[in-house]
Parts: C-alpha cells; structure tokens; sequence
C-alpha cells in the first residue's frame, strides 16, 4: 500500500475537537496527593525538586566532559588496531543489537515498559561500559574469526567503526592507567554501587549482592578506573567554560555540545 502512494499528493480533513495549553498546578494538597506526597510540605518539595535538579545537571556535566574527552583522545591518537580485537567488538555490537531489539519488541507487546537509562550511568550497566581492557586485562588473542553468514558479515559491518572507536578507547585508556599507576578508589566504586543500587526496591540487599559478586564488582572497577583516567586528562587539559540555562543543559542538543 504505501509503495502505491509514495511520492502522490494527499487530501485529508481533519477536525479538532479541543485545543489546550500546559499550565503550572498550584502546589497544595490536592497536587501533592497526585504525586503520592505526603507530608504536603511546599519547602520539603521544593528542596527536595532542587536535589534532584542539581544532580541531573551533575550527572549531565559528567556525561559532556567524558564524551569530550574520549573524542579528543581518539582524534589525538591515532592507532593500528588489532584485527582480532576489532573482529569481536564487532561481534558484541552485533549480539547486543540483536538482543536489544529482541527485548524491545518483547516489551512493547507485553509491558510498555519505560526503562531508565539512567544506567545512570550510562554509569548504567547497561552505562554499557565500553572499555573493558583496562591495564592487564588485555588480552590479544590471534585467532580466525567466528564463521558467520552473509547477513551477519553486512551487519557486522555497520558497527565497524564504532568497534573501532571503542577498542582504541580502551587501549588509550589503559595507557593512561599504566603510565599513572592508577588503582580504582574504594570510595568512588562504592558512590557508584549505591548510585547503581539506588532505585531499587530493596537497595541494601542489592549492594551485598554487588560486591558479593566478582565479577560485576570488576565491571564498577572497570568503570571507576575510566572516570579516574578521564580525571587525569582534564587535570592537564585546557578547559573551557560556557553558561547554560537548565533547559540547555539538560536537553536533546546536550550530546552536540
């Protein structure tokens, strides 16, 4: 059907039934009840809009300075990447799309589900981490690629460059590492466990486990070690700042600026 319009010009009517603005809710009692506030206390839910404000931006900041940085190192040091590295990144990208989708369409039929990449982050497991080879943790493996159809060869294709992007990320970043003799801070991995954990139904059961699990604290070591790195860059870099509104900061052009 739409192959036999495209392109055609097309006539409709439309008739509007209502036309309304937004207005602010005056904050007492009844809008309070809406949000599932109790106390009703206007100070309390003021500071408590401010709190969460403050950190958005926080978090926002933090998200700009990294993604500045990780383009400034990568355009500043071009590298001659290991096939066998790039190959599997490839791979990953490939598997998570495909898993993503999945979920996705699962959701959408059976739970219309808002899912908050607030990984925060983004440092969300999902702040899918996309340096995982930090210091001794490299391994270069040769080895002959996974047999893989047609399909799979397109499709591993389209993540290309961004396979690339990540693994020479990582191996910039180890260096960075390496060369500082940095160590993941006790303090900043459990600010980030607990940051994780937070919006969970039970936090504190969640954090035990956390820690309780190897692997997973490996990954918020990973993550700690990268922003520490990043840390260490911006302590030698020359930076700018510029004044922005909170509508500005906080907006979809945040990731141009």
């Amino acid at each position: 059907a739409s192959a036999q319009v495209a392109g055609k010009t097309a006539e409709f009517s439309v008739t509007v039934h209502q036309v309304s603005e937004a207005r602010l809710p005056e904050l007492n009692a009844e809008f309070f009840a809406k949000l599932g506030i109790e106390h009703g206390d206007v100070d309390k839910f003021k500071q408590a809009v401010r709190a969460s404000m403050e950190n958005k931006v926080e978090q926002t900041l933090r998200g700009i300075k990294r993604e500045q940085v990780l383009q400034a190192l990568y355009a500043a040091n071009p590298l001659e990447l290991p096939e066998g590295l790039v190959r599997r990144d490839c791979e990953r990208l490939l598997h998570e799309s495909r898993a993503k989708h999945v979920q996705n369409g699962h959701d959408d039929h059976d739970h219309d589900h808002d899912h908050d990449h607030d990984h925060d982050h983004d440092h969300e497991h999902e702040h899918e981490h996309e340096h995982e080879h930090h210091g001794h943790q490299h391994e270069h493996h040769d080895h002959e690629p996974c047999a893989h159809d047609d399909h799979d060869a397109v499709s591993l294709d389209q993540f290309m460059d961004q396979a690339k992007k990540r693994v020479a990320l990582s191996l910039i970043l180890s260096k960075i590492i390496s060369e500082h003799g940095l160590e993941p801070k006790a303090e900043r991995v459990r600010e980030l466990v607990f940051s994780v954990a937070r919006n969970a139904p039970n936090p504190e059961q969640i954090v035990r486990q956390y820690y309780s699990n190897k692997e997973i604290m490996t990954q918020f070591k990973s993550m700690v070690l990268e922003e520490q790195a990043i840390d260490c860059v911006l302590e030698h870099a020359k930076v700018s700042t510029e004044a922005r509104s909170y509508a500005e900061l906080t907006g979809p052009q945040t990731a141009e600026v």
